[in-house]
């Protein structure tokens, strides 16, 4: 067994638990219907930073990183998504 075979999916592990750090800002995000508290700038780095990885990934054939980085972009991407879009229904609530 070669360090590769343990590191290798240890790295997608970790990658999709990071991935997952924007689970509790979702659920809190929807749960409460707004999201005043909440910058859409974090979330959108991550985003960018993380898609940058996967599409390394995918070029260098390193699913490990697809993985991992994938999740994160997925995950957070829909967190900017509903950030923007509670602030408009609150914006729009707010206009009437």
């Amino acid at each position: 067994m070669s360090a590769a075979d343990i590191i290798d999916p240890l790295a997608a592990a970790v990658g999709v638990a990071m991935g997952l750090a924007a689970v509790p800002q979702v659920v809190r995000v929807l749960r409460l219907g707004h999201s005043s508290d909440l910058t859409p700038w974090t979330p959108l780095i991550i985003v960018v930073g993380a898609g940058i990885w996967t599409a390394y990934g995918i070029v260098h054939s390193l699913p490990e990183v697809i993985v991992g980085n994938g999740v994160g972009t997925a995950l957070n991407a829909f967190l900017v998504a509903i950030i923007l879009t509670q602030r408009r229904r609150s914006d729009a609530g707010r206009a009437v």
